[in-house]
C-alpha cells in the first residue's frame, strides 16, 4: 500500500482517476479508507491508503503507476 496527501477539493474519484486512470475505481480507495469514507469533499493535507489492485494490460495505467 501506498499513500496520497489530498489538495483541496479531492474527491475519491478524482484521485482514483489521478492514481489509476479510471473513476470507478473509488471503491477501491472507499474500502481502505473507512474513516473517512463519507467525506464527499477531501481537504488539502489528508492522508488517503492507496490499496494494491489487480490491473489487467487493457488499464489505460503506465506501469510506473501500478
Amino acid at each position: 500500500m501506498s499513500e496520497y496527501k489530498t489538495v483541496q477539493g479531492d474527491t475519491f474519484d478524482i484521485i482514483a482517476l489521478k492514481i489509476w486512470g479510471d473513476e470507478k475505481k473509488a471503491c477501491h480507495l472507499l474500502g481502505a479508507n473507512p474513516g473517512i469514507k463519507n467525506l464527499f469533499f477531501l481537504n488539502a493535507g489528508v492522508s488517503i491508503i492507496i490499496p494494491e489492485i489487480e490491473t489487467t494490460s487493457m488499464d489505460p495505467v503506465p506501469p510506473w503507476q501500478r
